[in-house]
């Protein structure tokens, strides 16, 4: 139980992280200090996607009995569970789609339309981090 706790505060921290760089970017005056903050943004949402399908994962599990290994099943059990509604599902797949994109290569592009994407994930992925937390 130590061990959810301990990654639920690693989840909250890493998530103020990404909060602090999303605020940066927007007052970023140049292009060049605009893709360093997008590229920090990115890199930093990867970390909290990460953080946050494992925090589901010790939730279904230590307090649901649901012992599941994807990212993908956790997310789907987390729907059925009422933690999230049908649209909070789809964002979560999303995020799925968006963290191989960012992981496996690098395309400009493809950079810009994740980072986008990322304040609506930023927002879940905070209800979802209160959620788990108020569980115990």
């Amino acid at each position: 139980m130590e061990q959810v706790i301990i990654r639920q505060q690693k989840l909250k921290k890493a998530l103020c992280t990404l909060e602090k760089v999303l605020d940066r970017f927007e007052s970023a005056i140049d292009f060049d200090e605009k893709e360093i903050y997008r590229d920090s943004t990115i890199k930093r949402f990867e970390y909290c996607y990460d953080l946050l399908w494992k925090c589901l994962k010790d939730t279904l599990e230590f307090e649901h009995g649901i012992m599941l290994n994807s990212p993908r099943s956790v997310f789907y059990e987390t729907e059925r569970l009422g933690f999230v509604t049908k649209a909070g599902l789809d964002r979560l797949l999303d995020m799925i789609d968006d963290r191989n994109l960012t992981s496996h290569t690098y395309n400009e592009k493809a950079a810009g339309e994740v980072f986008i994407a990322i304040t609506g994930h930023y927002k879940l992925m905070q209800q979802l981090a209160k959620r788990i937390s108020k569980e115990k």
